[in-house]
């Protein structure tokens, strides 16, 4: 699975969009275990606006986990994530799930400081 997620970003294969944010938003343990999540991420911050969107949906979900991997995601695609930024800031003050840990909810934000500063230095720094 992580194999495949990853050759699907590298050869920008679109049509594999929806399963690979279906593999991202899962609540399977194995996925989440070997890091078949990340790697769905990161193979849509490989494929153009479509998969940036898709990380922006996923922005929406009550599971920090999927959010912070989304975030850094979205980090990673840098400047071109511009029209992430407001979404990545609701992503910060949203719900989460019942039972978040602190480290959960500190990863999040560390992850969201460094995407922010990825995608735009000038974005003002909400502590």
């Amino acid at each position: 699975r992580k194999t495949s997620a990853k050759l699907l970003g590298r050869a920008k294969f679109t049509p594999a969009i929806s399963i690979l944010s279906q593999i991202l938003k899962s609540n399977d343990e194995q996925n989440r275990q070997y890091g078949v999540d990340w790697d769905a991420a990161h193979a849509l911050a490989e494929m153009g606006d479509e998969g940036m969107w898709e990380l922006i949906r996923a922005l929406i979900t009550n599971s920090t986990r999927v959010r912070t991997i989304a975030i850094e995601s979205l980090g990673q695609i840098g400047k071109r994530a511009k029209p992430a930024i407001p979404y990545i800031v609701r992503a910060i003050k949203g719900q989460s799930e019942n039972g978040e840990d602190v480290r959960e909810r500190h990863a999040l934000l560390q992850h969201a400081r460094w995407a922010l500063e990825k995608i735009d230095p000038h974005v003002p720094r909400q502590e």
